[in-house]
């Protein structure tokens, strides 16, 4: 039969070995990707230019950015934007951990750690500079008949 005070301090210190584990901490990244919704709504507005003259877009969008040869007899209008996102990322921190307010306790060799330290999230946002990309396939009578957006 096992005594008390022997399974008591080996319980002790299977517990301290225990919590001086660290825990596995992650770093969650976050890639930029549109809703959804707005998806679906831009292919609505290029899909609706299809068949068009592409003077129409010029009279609505303005000018092309750029205008490329297609190489099948036609062109390619280009209109870029750019604008700042910002990306929210989360990471786990680490605080140092204050002085204790008194000696620790003893375990035969093993000092027990009164305060941990205590890893905390903490989500920071980065902005990052993205280019969005409109492109349209025109024959060479000028009638839109592919589009790309980037």
């Amino acid at each position: 039969m096992i005594k008390k005070p022997l399974c008591l301090m080996v319980l002790t210190v299977f517990v301290t070995l225990l919590g001086c584990l660290e825990p596995t901490r992650s770093v969650n990244r976050y890639t930029y990707s549109p809703p959804k919704e707005q998806t679906i709504s831009q292919r609505k507005d290029m899909d609706y230019w299809m068949g068009a003259h592409i003077s129409k877009v010029i009279l609505k969008w303005g000018p092309a950015t750029q205008i490329t040869v297609d190489g099948a007899g036609g062109q390619i209008y280009i209109w870029q934007t750019q604008k700042q996102v910002s990306i929210p990322q989360e990471r786990w921190i680490t605080s140092p951990p204050s002085p204790p307010s008194r000696k620790p306790r003893t375990v035969p060799g093993i000092a027990l750690e009164l305060q941990r330290q205590k890893p905390r999230r903490v989500t920071e946002y980065k902005t990052k500079n993205v280019t969005k990309s409109r492109m349209f396939y025109v024959t060479a009578d000028g009638i839109i008949y592919h589009w790309k957006a980037r």
